[in-house]
């Protein structure tokens, strides 16, 4: 439980927390392994109940069979569904053998509600990367990068 912890400790929004709210929520952590290729959650799938952080491994991100992006360690997925109520957007795959952090949408919500600059650009994460920013694919399917200068 410590280790789950002090990885989280190190990655937004969980860096803002003191060491007592960590060992709680880290006891709540469900460990989650996906060998490579494997479906994490379907796109148009319920609403997420959880988000799931990267520990180990990469996460793809993809659109009708289009991968979007993919997610390394320390990155957050399922976020936008959960916070929205919506189905999922995207199917999420592992891209490689990953092992991951499942936290309970309850103990995450307060976090990504907080007005920190970080909680906002981790909601951001999975669209605005150092990469540059992508817009979701149009009718035609594509999808468009922006100019990162354009920020």
């Amino acid at each position: 439980m410590q280790d789950v912890a002090d990885f989280l400790k190190d990655h937004a929004p969980f860096s803002d927390l003191d060491a007592a709210a960590l060992d709680r929520l880290a006891a709540g952590v469900e460990v989650e392994y996906f060998t490579a290729g494997t479906t994490i959650f379907e796109q148009g799938e319920r609403a997420q109940d959880r988000v799931r952080v990267i520990r180990r491994g990469a996460v793809a991100l993809v659109d009708h069979g289009r991968v979007l992006d993919v997610l390394g360690k320390g990155e957050m997925f399922g976020h936008p569904s959960m916070v929205s109520g919506l189905p999922t957007g995207w199917e999420a795959r592992a891209h490689e053998d990953s092992l991951c952090y499942a936290i309970a949408a309850d103990d995450v919500r307060p976090l990504l509600a907080r007005p920190s600059g970080s909680a906002i650009s981790l909601a951001r994460s999975s669209h605005d990367r150092d990469r540059g920013r992508w817009s979701p694919p149009t009718r035609t399917g594509s999808i468009s990068r922006n100019n990162p200068s354009e920020r």
